[in-house]
């Protein structure tokens, strides 16, 4: 059951207007059938009275619905997806995804301990130099993963920062 449309559901039963206003999108793709239920519940279980998880079992299913969710005006805040996929990798899948919405943050799921592999550590490197990802998530490993967590919520308040949805930041010195 979707938590913001039983609140929608209860206010207006209440007597109260609420606007439609969709709330934006967490996705991810990952083609481990377990994997991708527990990264959903995850971030369910965390986000999901302000995010709608949406998530994909492969790369070109995920473009297919990323391009359809532009097409009808939803917002998505963050995409997490695998690095190791069949049909493309993660980072490519990501650098795809940045022209669908340049404005979503973009993370590539790694396994923990991995980002010390050559083969892993290249791929991270090489993506984030080329724009194609914001930075690495490592893979949950228990719930809740409070570091999992921790960087999402970072993923979330950059992509706010971006859209201008979060106050400023001021320091003084002096």
């Amino acid at each position: 059951a979707d938590p913001a449309a039983s609140f929608e559901d209860d206010e207006r039963a209440r007597g109260r207007y609420v606007p439609s206003v969709s709330v934006p999108v967490l996705f991810v793709v990952d083609e481990d059938e377990s994997s991708l239920r527990l990264l959903e519940r995850e971030l369910d279980d965390r986000y999901g009275r302000s995010y709608r998880v949406v998530t994909a079992g492969a790369a070109e299913a995920a473009l297919s619905e990323l391009r359809g969710l532009a097409e009808a005006g939803e917002e998505v805040a963050l995409v997490i997806a695998a690095q190791w996929m069949e049909t493309m990798t993660g980072s490519e899948l990501l650098e795809k995804v940045r022209g669908v919405y340049p404005q979503a943050q973009r993370a590539l799921l790694i396994e923990w301990m991995t980002w010390g592999d050559r083969r892993t550590g290249e791929a991270v490197f090489r993506a984030m130099a080329r724009r194609q990802i914001e930075y690495f998530l490592v893979r949950p490993s228990r719930t809740p993963d409070e570091l999992f967590h921790q960087a999402v919520s970072t993923f979330l308040l950059e992509w706010s920062h971006a859209r201008r949805l979060s106050p400023q930041t001021v320091h003084i010195v002096g």
